[in-house]
């Protein structure tokens, strides 16, 4: 009886082994059933961050495209000053004799050297048109001629309305416009020229 004890004891246990496989064989395959679900839903994201992407190149290459267009048509520079804040425009040479004539120097010389720094960044910029648009208090600016020793207070607005007049009249791209007597009215001219 013992052998048959035995061999029943020999039985369920290779029975209890084969069913233990079989349950470990089990898990390893829920296991790599949720890895499959986490890949499965991986690759998902990853198609859909792929079209998105792929949309956005789209978007961005038709945005390339319009700015070239808009670039090949007309394009110009850009140059505003807040004549406010510029100390070259007190440099005495503009000033000395006829105020119109020195304004007409002064953007004379401003037109130079834009060009000039435009031709060192690309020598295909050297025929595009420069427009400037200078804006500044008329009171602070006569003062600043004033103390500045560049005229007597008399003359202050003389010599800077001649002076706007010349650098207006100096190029067909340039105009100096002298603002109210607000201290900022310059800048919040500047500030409209980004709508």
């Amino acid at each position: 009886m013992s052998d048959t004890a035995d061999s029943f004891r020999a039985f369920v246990d290779q029975f209890r082994s084969q069913t233990q496989g079989h349950l470990d064989e089990l898990a390893d395959l829920e296991t790599e059933k949720a890895a499959g679900k986490t890949l499965e839903r991986d690759l998902a994201q990853e198609r859909e961050t792929g079209r998105n992407v792929q949309k956005e190149v789209e978007a961005l290459k038709l945005e390339l495209k319009d700015l070239e267009k808009s670039a090949s048509r007309d394009p110009f520079v850009l140059v505003l000053i807040d004549a406010d804040a510029e100390a070259y425009l007190f440099d005495s040479k503009y000033y000395l004799g006829n105020s119109i004539d020195g304004g007409e120097r002064a953007a004379k010389d401003l037109k130079n050297a834009v060009w000039q720094h435009l031709t060192t960044l690309d020598s295909s910029l050297d025929e595009i048109p420069i427009v400037v648009r200078a804006y500044g208090s008329a009171l602070d600016l006569g003062s600043l001629l004033v103390k500045s020793n560049v005229t007597k207070l008399k003359k202050a607005e003389q010599h800077l309305s001649g002076f706007a007049r010349g650098f207006s009249q100096g190029d067909e791209m340039f105009d100096f416009v002298l603002v109210e007597k607000d201290k900022y009215r310059a800048d919040y001219k500047l500030i409209g020229m980004f709508p």
